[in-house]
């Protein structure tokens, strides 16, 4: 069965503000992270609404996907692009990338990425691209890959990098910032959009919050894109993040705000546990 798209169907199945704080509280991480893999394989199957998925998110989201919210798993692509979407949905401001068009920014002449890339929305009006970057294993010592965030402040004129693991690497950012502003331009130029890239500063932000493991990359690059798109100061942005147990209590945020938004069910919450649900 884990081939197969899962949808929420029935509001019984909906966990209350109660049922998650009790999991969080749980001292035995493994009997919590069980529990929420109950109430995934609780899920109803439904093939009937696999074309809803695809139309809201443009992928499909599959049992193991979102089993990697669960515990100490990398998030993988598609559970960042499908979270990020939620971000950016009825936002006319912003946009953000799909995790894999830095791959084609770093292997592409920026006009060829951008052409890769023609979907893509017009940056005219756009106040921030939020651009999430996939490192490979020479960025961080081996292991396996590493998430970070770059912003493209328009109205700033700053394009900031925010990595949660090595903040102090300022030579690797500036380089890679220098690739995302070729890209900005070509994109620019393709819109018929007036930019001059020189005003443009590339900003290595330093005391963007920082993780505690080696896995938690992905939650928070789509942690800090939520924060950021809602205008929150950066101090508050970091006491929150990195309070203890925020992170895995966020990891569950996105798991029900994913299962619950694919289907549109109305839910009832305080706002805060789940952001992206619909009222």
């Amino acid at each position: 069965m884990d081939d197969v798209v899962l949808v929420m169907t029935k509001p019984s199945l909906k966990p209350s503000l109660e049922d998650l704080s009790e999991d969080n509280s749980d001292s035995d991480n493994e009997a919590a992270d069980n529990k929420t893999n109950r109430r995934i394989d609780g899920t109803i199957v439904c093939s009937d609404t696999l074309k809803e998925i695809s139309s809201v998110f443009r992928l499909r989201l599959y049992r193991n996907d979102l089993r990697i919210l669960v515990g100490e798993s990398w998030s993988n692509s598609k559970v960042m692009d499908c979270y990020n979407c939620l971000i950016e949905k009825d936002r006319k401001d912003l946009i953000i990338l799909s995790v894999l068009v830095y791959t084609d920014i770093l292997r592409l002449e920026p006009v060829d990425a951008v052409k890769k890339n023609k979907a893509m929305k017009s940056l005219k009006g756009i106040k921030v691209l939020y651009v999430p970057m996939t490192l490979g294993t020479s960025a961080v010592g081996g292991g396996g890959s590493h998430h970070m965030l770059c912003a493209v402040n328009f109205d700033e004129k700053k394009v900031k990098m925010y990595d949660s693991y090595r903040k102090n690497n300022e030579q690797d950012h500036t380089g890679r910032g220098e690739k995302i502003l070729a890209f900005v331009k070509a994109k620019a130029m393709r819109d018929k959009m007036p930019l001059n890239v020189d005003e443009l500063t590339i900003v290595n932000e330093t005391n963007s919050p920082q993780q505690s493991n080696g896995h938690d990359c992905g939650v928070f690059v789509c942690t800090l894109a939520y924060f950021l798109s809602e205008g929150k100061e950066m101090d508050v942005i970091v006491e929150t993040m990195e309070a203890e147990d925020y992170i895995r209590l966020q990891r569950e945020r996105m798991l029900f705000s994913l299962l619950y938004s694919v289907v549109g069910i109305s839910l009832p919450f305080d706002g805060k546990l789940f952001p992206f649900g619909k009222n």
